[in-house]
């Protein structure tokens, strides 16, 4: 429950020869994203921000355009609607802000559970050529009760070529 900023990592990169990182927002704000293209100015150490963004919004263009001006930001992490049934379809200004991305190849992260995997899924047949980044490889349930549900979206999700994961955060799931 505090702030960890980059100078108390540098002895820990220097010694394990890591040469830079990629800071990723946690709270879903353009000015933490600001915050985080700051830091990057003042540490060298830090190579690259995902940041947020309202996929949703109408003046997502001027915003993301903003951000790209910054030669550290690599991607957003935006929040997705919830949605049971797949029907993205209707979300029109969400799959042309996507596009927008896929055009520009900016990374756009997917923080997704096993019951959202396969709606992601039908969201990327409408922008296939998005580079996404499935979050935490997906959320497994790592007691394996619920397996068949995530290998079944994550299936569906590898058909995609310009899909990968970002195996990070499981310890958080066996908890």
């Amino acid at each position: 429950f505090r702030d960890y900023m980059p100078d108390l990592l540098k002895d820990e990169l220097h010694h394990n020869g890591v040469q830079g990182t990629i800071v990723v927002q946690a709270a879903p704000t353009m000015e933490e994203t600001s915050f985080l293209l700051d830091l990057c100015d003042k540490e060298e150490s830090l190579i690259g921000v995902v940041g947020w963004l309202d996929i949703n919004a109408s003046d997502f263009e001027k915003h993301y355009l903003r951000f790209r001006s910054h030669s550290r930001f690599v991607g957003i992490r935006p929040n997705f609607p919830d949605l049971a049934d797949g029907e993205w379809r209707h979300h029109k200004q969400l799959i042309h802000n996507l596009s927008i991305l896929a055009e520009d190849d900016c990374a756009v992260e997917l923080l997704v559970r096993p019951p959202a995997l396969a709606g992601m899924a039908k969201l990327l047949e409408h922008v296939p050529n998005l580079s996404a980044v499935v979050d935490h490889l997906g959320k497994p349930d790592l007691t394996g009760k619920n397996y068949h549900l995530w290998a079944d979206g994550m299936r569906s999700i590898a058909k995609f070529q310009r899909t990968s994961c970002k195996v990070s955060g499981l310890m958080t799931e066996g908890l």
